[in-house]
C-alpha cells in the first residue's frame, strides 16, 4: 500500500491513519508517528502506528489496523498482540477497522487484552469515543 506524505513528512499506512492522526491533533494530542518500540520477538526492531501523550504518564499506544477484504491482516493480528504484551512495555490499544476479518478475529484478540493490552476496539468511532472520555 502506498504511503502517503503529509506535514513534516510525516508517514501513513492509509488515509484511515492520517484522519486517525489528524483528530487526534484536533482533541489537543502530543502525537508520535510510526514509534521504534524497541525489539520484537523475532529480535527485530518495531514500530507502533501512533504514540499519544498527555493521557497517560508513558504515553499510550495506537495500533490500527484495517481490513476491508476477506485477506492475511487477520493473521499477523497474534504476532502483533504477543508484541504488545512481551515487548511494547507501554499501554497500549487495538483497532481493528474494516469488515474483512474472519469470524473470530475479533473476538480472540479482544480475549487477549490484560497487561499493556488495555483495549481491543471494532472501529475507529468506538476508539474516539473512549479517547473523548480523557480529554
Amino acid at each position: 500500500m502506498a504511503k502517503t506524505k503529509t506535514k513534516k513528512d510525516q508517514r501513513f499506512d492509509s488515509i484511515e491513519h492520517e484522519n486517525l492522526y489528524n483528530w487526534l491533533k484536533e482533541l489537543g494530542c502530543n502525537v508520535e508517528v510510526n514509534p521504534k518500540l524497541g525489539e520484537g520477538i523475532y529480535s527485530t526492531t518495531i514500530s507502533g502506528d501512533f504514540i499519544v501523550f498527555d493521557i497517560f504518564p508513558k504515553g499510550l499506544v495506537v495500533e490500527l489496523k484495517q481490513q476491508d477484504n476477506t485477506g492475511t491482516t487477520d493473521e499477523k493480528i497474534p504476532y502483533l498482540i504477543l508484541n504488545i504484551k512481551h515487548n511494547y512495555l507501554l499501554p497500549t490499544v487495538l483497532i481493528l477497522q474494516g469488515t474483512g476479518w474472519r469470524d473470530g478475529c475479533f473476538e480472540w484478540a479482544k480475549s487477549q487484552v490484560g497487561g499493556d493490552l488495555l483495549h481491543v476496539f471494532p472501529d475507529i468511532n468506538s476508539f474516539k469515543g473512549w479517547m473523548s472520555g480523557y480529554k
